[in-house]
């Protein structure tokens, strides 16, 4: 692989050209944008490792299996690369990288070589050991892991020495192992004996590059030594005890988190998998955690399928040593949801911005437990108003408590929410917004206008869909599915582009919008008798007997409305053949779509061939905001809603069918 590499280097130095996207300056190389370092361009022997500034000694070296590139955040913090003669070589005086050759010492001499003297080989009889016999591979803890494990433990630094089968033994392994033989999860066994056993070990390597075992992570991999190789790691290792066989025995035995196991033994079948099966992550609330908890959110608890669904968001079905999340990462946890784990400079964890990890990397046979300070609270357990609240939607949240409706959303009946976006109501009129200010009852029918009962996701629903609204009189609200660009569709609710959908679960669905709905007034035959500018097709619906066909199209429908001022201009044929009311009635149908269409339904520049009542197509096209039909008929004011439902356009000439 690595004379692949240097090969690829050469063919990229070969092709470089003015204005490419490929340069080979120094020792890096950027090929399709991505920064990659190869030390060995340095000169032979050469290796790299991402330092990381305020970090003590060692500890803030970061060696990975994978190519270095820049720039990285580890940490929380920018990292730079560093290079330095790979272990056992030194730099040649006049020449580029490092080609003096140290000779192979043993373990021992090695293991000093490198400064770390606080691994107590010869206070615990095993200098001979690891001097004369082998092979052995050794994971020496770094003197400041030894004095930080004393800190915590007065008994280590005994333990470690201790004649005949001292704690040391468990950090040593017969046979040689490179990193790069070290697979995903594996148990290695070490030179420790517990009743005439070995014990074992777990080692965990990650796509970031990072190793662990035991989840102390290894700093300094593959120090090559003549009877064997030593691995520097962050933390003294102790072997797993016997009430840490697995993460359901390990929850069991401390009492720290009774509350979450008692919970977690309320789902079926749960506690037999995380005993016999694995790997996991548990991230365990506290018992003050739980006692911290919302009473609503105490109540929903009793909710069986909300149960499960709330213990399994704090399960991970891999191992997450702290040591691996250098940076920001999504994972995937038992309820296949996505959460977010930070980093702290500290290497402290937090979970999904909610909850601390206070304790970390209690290791047993099938994963790992971190102890958390907060409940983790997914979408699905919080109510309607705090989990608005939770997507930044103030304005909503504000709203629905001035209208007396935050307890009636909150409560257990299953519902859908229409929310608009803060952008949306600051871009309301000046009028609107007087509106809402000194009228109650009109602020609660808005609100009212924006809730749906039952609970619906994006995508369950068909592409025509319509809702009754919780308003008194129960006003249409109309979801439609668009064709946006390519193979990617969208999704409108009266005309507003749903921006983000698909929040939530439990008794609440959010789906966020980009316009705030104002409740329609009337129904379509009643907006065209009592709106003078429509007096003339009014007369011509009810002289063809089409308000019949309206009253049984129950509202899914797009109108397009002629004004009289269209009529008035109608050349002598066109208006003599309306006054036989069979074409008139031929005429009309064809302005009656039977779907809701806004104009959010077309996409900038495309046409689109619409099937009217009549069986005839209509040709719209939209440019720059406007919609075209048939080539001529421009509309002049789009997207007015109905009651129920229905939208309507109005125009500036009436539509020509050939009207068969």
């Amino acid at each position: 692989m690595r004379h692949f590499l240097i090969l690829i280097s050469m063919v990229v130095s070969l092709v470089v050209a003015d204005g490419d996207n490929i340069a080979l300056p120094d020792s890096n190389f950027t090929f399709r944008d991505v920064n990659y370092v190869m030390p060995w361009l340095k000169g032979p022997n050469m290796c790299a490792y991402y330092l990381i500034p305020g970090q003590k000694g060692i500890h803030g070296r970061y060696y990975s299996e994978c190519l270095f590139y820049q720039p990285k955040l580890i940490l929380g913090k920018q990292a730079t690369i560093e290079y330095e003669c790979c272990f056992g070589f030194k730099a040649g005086e006049g020449k580029s990288g490092c080609r003096r050759v140290d000779p192979l010492e043993n373990v021992v001499r090695t293991t000093n070589n490198m400064g770390l003297t606080s691994f107590p080989i010869q206070q615990a009889g095993l200098t001979r050991t690891l001097s004369k016999d082998g092979a052995f591979t050794v994971f020496v803890p770094t003197n400041e892991a030894i004095d930080e494990a004393e800190r915590l433990d007065s008994t280590i630094g005994t333990r470690l020495a201790a004649r005949g089968n001292p704690l040391i033994r468990y950090h040593m392994h017969k046979g040689r192992l490179y990193t790069n033989d070290i697979v995903r999860n594996q148990m290695l066994a070490m030179e420790y004996a517990v009743r005439g056993m070995k014990e074992k070990a777990i080692l965990h390597k990650y796509c970031n590059g990072i190793i662990t075992i035991n989840c102390a992570r290894i700093i300094m991999p593959n120090r090559e030594a003549s009877n064997g190789i030593v691995h520097v790691i962050d933390k003294v290792i102790e072997p797993i005890p016997d009430d840490h066989k697995n993460v359901m025995r390990a929850l069991q035995s401390d009492d720290q988190y009774s509350e979450f196991v008692k919970h977690l033994e309320q789902v079926p079948g749960l506690s037999a998998e995380l005993a016999e099966k694995g790997p996991y992550t548990i991230l365990a609330p506290t018992d003050q955690a739980f006692k911290d908890l919302d009473p609503e959110i105490t109540v929903r608890l009793k909710d069986k399928e909300i149960l499960g669904a709330f213990i399994k968001f704090h399960i991970i079905p891999i191992t997450i040593c702290s040591a691996s999340v250098l940076e920001e990462q999504t994972v995937v946890n038992m309820n296949n949801k996505r959460m977010k784990l930070g980093v702290d400079a500290h290497g402290r964890l937090s979970i999904n911005g909610q909850a601390t990890v206070t304790t970390a990397d209690i290791v047993t046979w099938n994963g790992v437990i971190h102890i958390i300070d907060r409940t983790l609270l997914p979408d699905f357990i919080l109510g309607a108003s705090a989990l608005a609240g939770r997507l930044q939607l103030n304005t909503y949240v504000e709203y629905l408590r001035r209208a007396g409706l935050e307890a009636y959303v909150n409560g257990g009946e299953k519902r859908t929410l229409f929310i608009p976006s803060e952008t949306a109501w600051s871009e309301l009129s000046a009028t609107e917004k007087q509106r809402i200010a000194s009228d109650p009852e009109y602020l609660k029918l808005l609100m009212q206008y924006h809730i749906v009962k039952g609970q619906y996701k994006l995508s369950d629903v068909n592409s025509q869909t319509q809702f009754k609204s919780e308003t008194s009189g129960g006003a249409s609200l109309s979801l439609n599915r668009y064709r946006a660009f390519g193979s990617q569709t969208g999704f409108a609710i009266q005309g507003a582009e749903v921006t983000s959908a698909d929040y939530g679960g439990g008794n609440v669905m959010i789906h966020i919008i980009n316009k705030v709905l104002l409740p329609p007034k009337s129904a379509i035959l009643d907006f065209l008798k009592t709106d003078e500018r429509f007096s003339i097709f009014y007369d011509m619906i009810v002289t063809a007997k089409v308000d019949n066909i309206i009253r049984s199209l129950r509202g899914e429908m797009t109108f397009i409305l002629p004004t009289n001022k269209a009529f008035e201009q109608l050349d002598s044929d066109f208006a003599n053949e309306l006054k036989n009311n069979r074409h008139l009635a031929k005429v009309i149908r064809y302005h009656i779509w039977p779907m809701v269409l806004y104009t959010s339904s077309f996409y900038k520049g495309w046409t689109y061939y619409v099937r009217t009542h009549l069986g005839e197509d209509v040709e719209i096209h939209r440019e720059f905001g406007e919609l075209l039909l048939n080539h001529r008929t421009h509309v002049e004011i789009v997207d007015i809603s109905m009651i129920d439902g229905s939208v309507a356009h109005i125009v500036d000439e009436v539509l020509r069918c050939r009207c068969p």
